[in-house]
């Protein structure tokens, strides 16, 4: 618990230096520069995730999302993920839902590209307040399959995202999130039980009628090692919603 409470101080710690200047590039009137220099050392990269997703009403209280992503990295020169998810989600109240979802993913590898398969449980929460403020928590138990291992990777997650429009009446509103993620168990495919990642993210997002909404922003994914530098990815996103 130790090692644990250890690397989920040391990520958040890197990570308020990096998303605070985020924040200030957003604005207009800061850099990232000076604050790597002080960080904790990292393989920095520089990435764009590129995210569509599709929200559909179904029957009753029932709903469903289909989203696909791609990830590019190496200094926005390689193709490094890409993944394809579907959730079903059935509305328990006007403020609380579980579901549970499917997810294909493939990574580029040095030696090889290698597929993951995933299936999840979630719940999701959500808080409206009346100044139109909205305050989200998820959290998602995972099971993972690698073709590389016959274990199944146990992993949970959990976010929390804020939101708040940019005045009373805009459909324009700035977003801030964060996320945390705990392996429950160690694996043949390499997972290690703890902590193993976080994103901290903080961005500008519009919705452009009832149907669509579009989301960018600054996402700093850190990935803790106890024997080497750690991974630190800077990157710019970019989502695109619509609903059916």
């Amino acid at each position: 618990m130790t090692h644990t409470v250890r690397y989920v101080i040391k990520a958040v710690s890197m990570q308020t230096k990096f998303v605070a200047s985020a924040a200030l590039i957003l604005s207009g009137v800061g850099s990232l520069t000076p604050l790597m220099s002080h960080a904790h050392a990292a393989d920095h990269d520089g990435q764009v995730w590129l995210t569509a997703a599709v929200n559909i009403d179904l029957a009753d209280r029932w709903g469903g999302v289909l989203e696909a992503q791609t990830r590019i990295g190496d200094d926005i020169s390689t193709m490094k993920v890409s993944q394809f998810k579907g959730i079903l989600l059935y509305d328990l109240t006007s403020t609380f839902s579980a579901g549970v979802g499917y997810g294909y993913m493939i990574a580029n590898k040095p030696g090889g590209d290698i597929a993951e398969n995933r299936i999840w449980q979630e719940v999701n929460w959500k808080i409206d307040s009346g100044d139109k403020n909205g305050l989200a928590f998820r959290t998602r138990l995972e099971e993972r399959f690698f073709e590389s291992g016959n274990d199944t990777g146990w992993r949970l997650r959990q976010r929390v995202k804020l939101t708040r429009p940019i005045r009373d009446g805009s459909s324009t509103y700035l977003f801030g999130s964060g996320e945390f993620f705990f392996a429950l168990n160690d694996t043949d495919w390499g997972a290690r039980d703890g902590f193993s990642e976080s994103r901290l993210s903080a961005g500008i997002g519009a919705r452009l009628s009832r149907m669509l909404k579009i989301e960018g922003g600054y996402l700093n994914q850190c990935k803790p090692k106890s024997a080497a530098e750690d991974d630190m990815n800077h990157v710019l996103t970019l989502s695109l919603t619509t609903k059916l």
